[in-house]
């Protein structure tokens, strides 16, 4: 499946509700009738990208669980 169908999916399949208890982290929303977004959870705030202020969770449809780096380590030759 590629990126694009993946985001396809955001705004057509199951949304999580904002309400619910979630870690702190970054995550896939949706805000009204926009594409999605990734907007940081902090504190029970949303926070996107260029924002001054944070954005109410009611005005926020998170469409996805938290997002995780993954880094991949490579041995650095001495």
């Amino acid at each position: 499946m590629s990126d694009r169908d993946d985001l396809t999916d955001l705004l057509h399949g199951d949304r999580i509700a904002t309400t619910e208890a979630r870690l702190e982290g970054f995550y896939w929303v949706i805000l009204g009738q926009n594409p999605p977004e990734i907007a940081y959870w902090e504190r029970g705030e949303w926070w996107l990208a260029g924002e001054a202020r944070p954005w109410h969770p009611e005005a926020v449809t998170v469409a996805s669980d938290r997002l995780v780096f993954k880094p991949r380590l490579k041995p650095v030759a001495s």
